[in-house]
């Protein structure tokens, strides 16, 4: 749990980074991260407007994987009430967004759930289980 939210601006780490569970209410800040491995997000809950996820510039050598979390007994969903920002990230494998409900407040300004601009991805992007935003996706060269 990170109450008032992660900043790891620059963060190096040598593997795989995995987050679950999380209940934040606060961003996730990962600018300029490099991930030698993948970066999993799973079954979390983000409740901050603006920005919730932000992998600016971030460089990951595995998967990107946003989704739900599931055990023997139930599903957890991703959800966000900010915008996931993934804008000039570098990801050599797949980006995975899998039950993930991005619901951003009438009053917030930003136009979109997911910013994808400028991102180079070395596989597949996959939105398409059960993905929910009250906004669009932007994806900018």
């Amino acid at each position: 749990m990170f109450a008032a939210g992660l900043s790891a601006d620059r963060l190096i780490a040598h593997g795989t980074l995995v987050m679950r569970r999380i209940e934040s209410h606060g961003e996730i800040r990962l600018h300029g991260a490099s991930i030698g491995g993948d970066l999993e997000i799973s079954g979390s809950n983000i409740y901050t407007s603006g920005n919730a996820v932000t992998l600016d510039q971030a460089t990951i050598q595995g998967n990107l994987l946003l989704k739900s979390l599931k055990d023997s007994e139930s599903v957890t969903l991703f959800r966000s009430k900010g915008s996931i920002h993934m804008n000039g990230t570098s990801v050599k494998g797949d980006v995975v967004c899998s039950g993930v409900r991005v619901e951003l407040a009438l009053e917030d300004t930003q136009d979109s759930a997911f910013y994808f601009d400028r991102i180079r991805i070395g596989g597949s992007l996959d939105l398409s289980i059960n993905v929910e935003a009250n906004r669009g996706i932007r994806a900018v060269d």
